[in-house]
């Protein structure tokens, strides 16, 4: 553990007591100070998690081995009591004024803004009788070495019974309340152990997720018709006021729900002990009374009342495109499409939901219907954030539309990138919505010879402009689309369709050619610079920063690009980090023709490495370059080096990488300006005769 405080190496014992669950009520029994105080650990028979143990009216939360806390944002073993799974020690932690100490996933450690901290809280994992392992988070602060853990959530005990076997299950309030993500405790009731009976706020800058699950495990949960299951959910403490619901499905595709109206109290540290239901299936989805028209299609869910159901419109292209990509059946693919872009929506007492879809998905994502189409309509129970059961799967076409078509025109604007951007301007009249597909040639080449026409092509890629642009491009001015990060040297087609408010539409299309980049241009020559640059290497943040020698430099003759070749041929640094050399090819490529802003394009930084989390090869990127925020490099031409600024290393174009550090290029290796020790040289005379 590299820490602070190395001076004050000593063995500190942390014991920690650990706060009960309260089955009936919320109270939290005072410290007893005669005890030595301990972490909680594991207890005979639960070997692998922290647990909880009903004893009357009593949940004693239990440790056991494996289990791990974070103390002063370091991860430590707790070491359990083998008389009392209630208490455990935690050794070698290094001396300080105070412990801040937190058990939760050590794999997601909480982090604070100076005011709350918050701890990542998911779905969780079935254990029979109890709750698993860092399912239920808890916090101590002391400024001795006596720790005592508080709960933050509370926990809901289900009692199911039944013939069948669970293959899911999740947990969710009825008024929609967030139920996973970044949990909100303030420092200050950390600190002051005043803490409250309700805890149930989340960071608002990650998604809400509004039903937690519990994972049954591969052969899921059997129930039995006379003794029931009990499965402990910890919830976020709160009151919930709506109720909250239970949706299952077993084994056969089978929904059921379990759901209460009543305002439920779950406060922090208690178990609310619910009672005992059997699993019933509720009847099956069914898709009636189909009306497609020309920009929308109508249809009707029926499911059981009171249920929430989840539904979208599908291309049939994209549907046909997936699946012929490997799904082994529809059922899969319609349960991933529902998940991703469904939309959920509750069915009242009646046990029917109308519905008008005016959007579809298709591979880019959610774009408008158009007028004579084929679209699949998809629809199954929900639990609030995914599909249960089967997928009700209808076929459906589009109406036919009448009326004039859209005018369309597309010019090409200069630009100052003409290598890596293109920026058109689009005009329109009388366009109600406006799709776009930017494709590369060769492919587009490759779809006209499948059979696919420009009109196919845009239904089956096509992004939709806002209401914003639509209007701009109907004006005189017209719309600006710019399109960045585009290959060097490369051709593209570009199409433009414009629909009419009665769905007729009209397509444009229109060929660009991006040009070559200067730093790669084959007609230039290249000058060595050097064969000893030296690189400070703060790129990558699985690593900290390091050094590589002995680099090869070049600068294009007459221009100030200069290129590094084989930067990371051999690297234990990255080595280590699980980065792979991918064999000759690698550079980096400095456009350094303004001093002042040195850039890095992506398209030309092939690191000639394997990125480890995605496998593809790793690129350079100048921040600015993606963000429009960040400081591009400097060249200092007197001195012989580049700082390279503020870069990202981008993962075979899936994932952005902040630096662990600055990075400078030096030209030649510089020299040590410290206060070393040196020796004085003597001076040899020219031989004396005796």
């Amino acid at each position: 553990m590299k820490k602070l405080f190395y001076l004050l190496l000593i063995a500190i014992v942390l014991p920690m007591s650990v706060t009960q669950c309260d089955v009936t009520e919320i109270t939290d029994a005072p410290p007893d100070p005669g005890k030595t105080v301990t972490l909680t650990v594991s207890n005979a028979g639960i070997e692998t998690r922290t647990s909880i143990d009903i004893e009357g009216n009593v949940g004693h939360v239990l440790w056991s081995e494996g289990d791990r806390i974070i103390v002063n944002g370091e991860i430590f073993d707790v070491v359990p009591d083998a008389n009392d799974p209630t208490r455990a020690s935690v050794y070698n932690v290094p001396e300080s004024g105070e412990y801040y100490a937190m058990y939760c996933n050590p794999d997601y450690p909480p982090y604070s803004d100076g005011t709350n901290y918050y701890f990542y809280f998911a779905d969780q994992i079935f254990e029979n009788g109890t709750f698993a392992q860092y399912s239920n988070p808890m916090v101590a602060y002391s400024t001795s070495t006596e720790l005592e853990f508080r709960n933050i959530c509370g926990v809901v005990r289900l009692s199911i019974t039944g013939t069948q076997t669970l293959k899911k299950l999740s947990f969710s309030s009825n008024s929609g309340e967030t139920m996973a993500g970044y949990l909100s405790v303030p420092a200050e009731d950390i600190v002051s152990g005043n803490m409250q009976d309700y805890y149930g706020d989340f960071n608002p800058d990650y998604l809400p997720i509004t039903s937690l699950g519990i994972e049954l495990g591969p052969d899921g949960l059997q129930l039995d018709p006379s003794s029931p299951t009990y499965v402990y959910m910890v919830v976020p403490a709160r009151v919930y006021e709506s109720g909250f619901s239970v949706s299952m499905e077993d084994s056969e595709g089978n929904v059921g729900v379990q759901s209460t109206q009543k305002s439920i109290d779950v406060r922090r540290s208690s178990v609310v002990d619910m009672g005992e239901f059997q699993f019933a299936p509720l009847s099956p989805v069914s898709i009636t009374d189909v009306k497609p028209e020309a920009t929308a299609v109508g249809y009707t869910v029926e499911a059981s009342p009171n249920s929430s159901v989840i539904t979208v419109l599908v291309y049939a292209s994209a549907w046909n495109e997936y699946m012929d990509s490997g799904y082994s059946d529809d059922q899969a693919l319609a349960g991933d499409i529902l998940d991703a872009y469904g939309s959920v929506f509750p069915v009242g007492a009646e046990g029917a939901l109308q519905l008008s879809q005016t959007q579809a998905f298709n591979i880019s994502g959610m774009s408008g219907v158009v007028s004579d189409t084929d679209y699949k309509i998809l629809a199954a129970y929900s639990d609030g954030k995914a599909s249960y059961g089967e997928v009700v799967v209808v076929d459906v076409r589009s109406a036919v539309a009448e009326g004039e078509a859209p005018e369309i025109n597309i010019s090409v604007n200069p630009t100052d990138a003409p290598y890596s951007e293109g920026i058109f301007t689009v005009r329109t009249t009388d366009a109600s919505s406006i799709k776009y597909v930017m494709m590369i040639k060769a492919s587009y080449d490759e779809e006209i010879a499948s059979g696919y026409d420009n009109r196919s092509i845009v239904n089956n890629y096509g992004h939709d402009l806002d209401d914003a642009m639509v209007a701009e491009a109907n004006s005189a001015s017209g719309t600006m689309l710019q399109f960045r990060s585009l290959s060097f040297d490369s051709e593209y087609v570009l199409l433009i369709m414009a629909i009419s408010a009665t769905g007729v539409d009209a397509i444009a299309s229109l060929e660009y050619r991006t040009e070559v980049y200067p730093g790669l241009d084959p007609s230039k020559e290249w000058e060595l610079v050097s064969t000893d640059g030296y690189l400070e290497c703060g790129l990558f943040y699985q690593v900290a920063p390091f050094t590589v020698e002995n680099l090869t430099i070049e600068k294009m003759v007459g221009e100030d690009y200069f290129r590094v070749l084989e930067p990371f041929a051999s690297c234990p640094e990255l080595e280590q980090a699980g980065f792979v050399y991918a064999g000759a090819g690698g550079m980096i490529l400095c456009d350094a023709t303004d001093a002042a802003n040195v850039e890095f394009i992506m398209q030309a930084n092939n690191l000639g490495i394997l990125h480890p989390d995605t496998g593809g090869l790793a690129q350079l990127v100048s921040v600015p370059l993606q963000s429009g925020s960040g400081r591009f490099g400097t060249y200092n031409a007197g001195e012989g080096y580049i700082d390279f600024g503020d870069t990202y290393i981008y993962g075979q174009g899936q994932f952005l990488y902040p630096m662990s550090g600055p990075t400078i290029l030096y030209f030649h290796r510089p020299q040590s300006s410290g206060t070393g020790v040196s020796t004085e040289d003597f001076s040899v005379s020219e031989p004396i005769p005796w």
